[in-house]
């Protein structure tokens, strides 16, 4: 970055985003950032709704589809292989930006967003930062998973998923901003992995002596998974995919991945147990301790929002079975990958 401003590439990966694409669009063209200094690449991945429409409609209303020399570069791209770590890379073939800042489909930025990850880039020397989630749900089953999302209960140490976290050092941060060149001495991003990516990219950054810096003024708003169906998915994939990470890099997670498969095995093992045995309160002694945990949680967390409080207990359980579940999976899945001794690494703690 050798100019006092700096050029700012922001790729978006999408796949059937008509629900949230136009905020996200407006959120990124209302950054009080130079706007001749931004570029925006739209990758869509194939979407089967109105997703380019409600593009073409959103750069309409800015007057943007010719481009101008005072205005936003906007490119719309196409990702034939759909998944996000190929829009990724598709995104960076085709930025010109001097620093690269991914953006969710399902997320706004505050409007001081790319300015603060430049200035914080420049004020700490980091390879890497981003900032806080705020994570937004519309209705009361929504709402729930949101709250559950955004709880230690839910989701562990994940400190850009918490509020009140103090700036420094991380593992990994949501929305990241990149120095360009960073991506000459680490790599792209790996398509073999259709979640998790980015955790990955920022497990190489580490290993290659890289920094990544969270401070929690930089803030962003993700809108969450709708139903139980879809964040189950969602962490289900999370959770399969952290195994190949681990495999990848001959490295373990830290506890809180792995606190989720042992739930898991042991309702199993309760399950299984009960039935062997006929001893059906065999079952109560995986699930009496998280339950109690889970309605702690629920009124410690919820109570605020009375609407969206019986739905808690589903959202946390989800999180939890889907995302163990999915780590034993990848466990089964990938198992011939295990034949390798396994190097314990400190540094793949990561925060996703």
């Amino acid at each position: 970055m050798n100019r006092e401003f700096p050029t700012v590439s922001l790729i978006v990966p999408l796949r059937n985003e008509e629900s949230f694409v136009h905020q996200t669009l407006t959120s990124l063209l209302g950054q009080d950032y130079p706007r001749n200094l931004l570029e925006i690449l739209l990758v869509d991945g194939k979407s089967t709704d109105r997703t380019r429409e409600v593009i073409h409609s959103a750069l309409v209303s800015q007057n943007l589809q010719a481009p101008r020399a005072t205005q936003p570069r906007v490119l719309v791209l196409d990702n034939p292989r759909i998944i996000t770590s190929a829009a990724l890379n598709i995104g960076l073939d085709h930025s010109r930006g001097d620093v690269i800042i991914l953006v969710g489909g399902h997320c706004e930025l505050k409007t001081d967003y790319v300015r603060l990850c430049i200035s914080t880039l420049e004020e700490t020397k980091a390879d890497c930062v981003g900032g806080t989630i705020c994570t937004l749900g519309v209705g009361p089953v929504a709402k729930a998973i949101a709250i559950a999302q955004s709880s230690t209960f839910g989701v562990g140490n994940s400190r850009f998923r918490i509020a009140g976290q103090r700036p420094g050092r991380a593992d990994t941060v949501p929305f990241a901003a990149y120095r360009r060149t960073l991506f000459d001495r680490v790599g792209n991003f790996d398509e073999e992995l259709i979640r998790n990516q980015d955790d990955e990219f920022n497990y190489r950054l580490i290993r290659a002596g890289g920094t990544i810096w969270f401070d929690p003024s930089i803030t962003s708003y993700y809108y969450c998974r709708s139903s139980f169906r879809r964040l189950w998915t969602q962490y289900f994939q999370y959770g399969l995919y952290k195994i190949r990470i681990m495999q990848k890099h001959r490295a373990l997670p830290s506890w809180r991945h792995v606190v989720p498969a042992m739930l898991v095995s042991g309702t199993a093992f309760g399950l299984a147990s009960a039935v062997l045995l006929s001893l059906p309160r065999l079952l109560l002694l995986p699930l009496a301790p998280y339950f109690a945990c889970s309605l702690v949680a629920t009124l410690n967390y919820g109570w605020r929002h009375p609407s969206s409080l019986p739905f808690l207990p589903v959202a946390f359980a989800t999180l939890h079975y889907s995302y163990g579940l999915g780590l034993c999976w990848g466990v089964w899945r990938w198992r011939h990958h295990f034949r390798r001794p396994t190097e314990v690494s400190s540094l793949w703690k990561a925060d996703g």
